[in-house]
């Protein structure tokens, strides 16, 4: 007990420096070229050595994860494309074009995914039968919601004569239609771990990681990890200090990938 106290006590003191950092004085040490350079490729590598974790724990997932993993590149291009090419200027056909690509890979991912989970197999149980026939319904809906993306991709964004007022209806269609998507593939992927688990990567999710994926990797705003960034940092230790403590059984192997988040997001805080 003695031991696991000195360890969280030693991790808060070495982020010690933030807990009396002020928004604004963070704000001025993070320059938009450290942010782009160092913030955002750390918080994105951040992300997927967290679906790494999720993958070590439960392997199953792997599948998911790859389809999230795929809509926020997609949401990434979107993005791009809504910033430099949705009001005509220049010629952005590649971009759009690349987007409706990814879309059709994804597509056949989902199809295939639908066909090999068709059934129940045998030998489930309780929490994964439940786990298994909501994936079904998720891989269902998500297939749906690919399919009014394809469409509104095909259909309106690519006709060039198509004048843009009428256009932001499907702009939003697309945007919207997106976001309910990757909210479907995360849900999928988090409903897989076991009882123990899921809560404690629910809260860390939708707490950190969701927040580094919306705020810093996908819109790249540096006002909002100012604001946040002490937030974050108080989750996340909570988390890591819960995950590698003497008290709390993780699957072998996944202290690796934990202590690999815990020096990249120090890797982020350093610079403050």
């Amino acid at each position: 007990m003695k031991a696991s106290l000195i360890l969280f006590l030693f991790m808060l003191a070495s982020f010690s420096p933030l807990w009396a950092a002020q928004p604004r004085s963070i704000a001025r040490k993070v320059t938009a070229d450290n942010f782009q350079r160092n913030t955002r490729p750390l918080a994105k590598t951040i992300l997927n050595q967290f679906y790494d974790l999720l993958e070590k724990i439960s392997p199953e997932q792997s599948e998911m994860i790859y389809v999230k993993q795929n809509l926020t590149e997609i949401q990434l291009l979107w993005n791009s494309w809504l910033k430099n090419c949705a009001q005509g200027n220049g010629d952005c056909s590649n971009r759009i074009t690349d987007i409706h690509r990814r879309l059709i890979k994804i597509e056949k991912f989902i199809l295939a995914l639908e066909r090999k989970n068709t059934t129940l197999k045998k030998g489930l149980h309780g929490h994964e039968v439940d786990s298994r026939i909501d994936l079904m319904d998720t891989l269902q809906e998500m297939s749906n919601q690919c399919f009014v993306l394809l469409n509104t991709v095909e259909t309106q964004l690519i006709q060039s004569d198509f004048i843009i007022p009428a256009k932001k209806f499907y702009y939003t269609r697309f945007s919207n239609t997106l976001h309910l998507m990757s909210l479907d593939a995360e849900r999928s992927f988090l409903n897989g771990l076991s009882d123990t688990l899921q809560p404690h990567f629910d809260s860390v999710w939708n707490s950190f990681f969701k927040d580094l994926e919306r705020y810093v990797v996908i819109d790249g705003r540096v006002d909002l990890f100012a604001q946040r960034v002490e937030e974050w940092n108080l989750t996340w230790n909570a988390f890591f200090a819960k995950m590698t403590g003497e008290n709390f059984t993780i699957p072998d192997g996944t202290k690796f990938y934990l202590q690999s988040i815990h020096q990249n997001w120090n890797g982020i805080l350093r610079p403050l």
